[in-house]
């Protein structure tokens, strides 16, 4: 882990993100919308990451300091693989198969994990989608054993944590 992304320390990548959005022509009131080909069983590097993901979060989802907590894991290209809600009952608008990349999901958490290869953090008001801004994020990389980015594990919520939760995604990262 070389470095922590985050709006603090990071300003002028947050700043080129939102350009590079706004030239894209997305706009912040943009739906997110799932993809309808994803074919997550199918592939078994992506089966095995799941698996992986499912094992790591059993226990710490259960821990009364996660329990409000969205554990969310995508490939390497963002399209979100799981995701476990804090409750079974919420309707919330992030499901399978979304893509989280920059140029579909705008300045977030996994596509600046992706980026930039490192741990990143973002606040609600430095996403750059309206729906995203309901949420606190923290993503980071999983490599392989070759080092090369396989997925994103993306911890986050509604509710203000503090940067702890930093240490918790580069283990959950690094188990995975």
């Amino acid at each position: 882990m070389d470095k922590i992304v985050k709006f603090e320390t990071h300003k002028g990548l947050f700043e080129q993100s939102w350009g590079r959005c706004l030239k894209r022509g997305l706009t912040p009131d943009k739906k997110l919308v799932a993809l309808n080909n994803v074919k997550i069983v199918e592939d078994s590097k992506r089966y095995s990451l799941i698996k992986a993901f499912r094992k790591s979060i059993k226990d710490l989802k259960d821990i009364n300091d996660f329990k409000n907590f969205m554990f969310l894991l995508t490939d390497k290209e963002g399209v979100i693989l799981e995701l476990n809600l804090p409750h079974a009952d919420i309707d919330f608008y992030l499901k399978k198969g979304m893509v989280l990349k920059e140029e579909i999901a705008g300045t977030n958490a996994v596509s600046l994990a992706i980026r930039e290869k490192n741990i990143a953090v973002v606040r609600k008001e430095q996403h750059y989608i309206e729906d995203l801004k309901r949420l606190n994020c923290t993503a980071g990389p999983i490599f392989d054993k070759e080092g090369n980015l396989i997925g994103i594990v993306d911890i986050s919520s509604e509710n203000e944590f503090n940067d702890n939760l930093v240490a918790v995604v580069f283990l959950l990262a690094r188990y995975i």
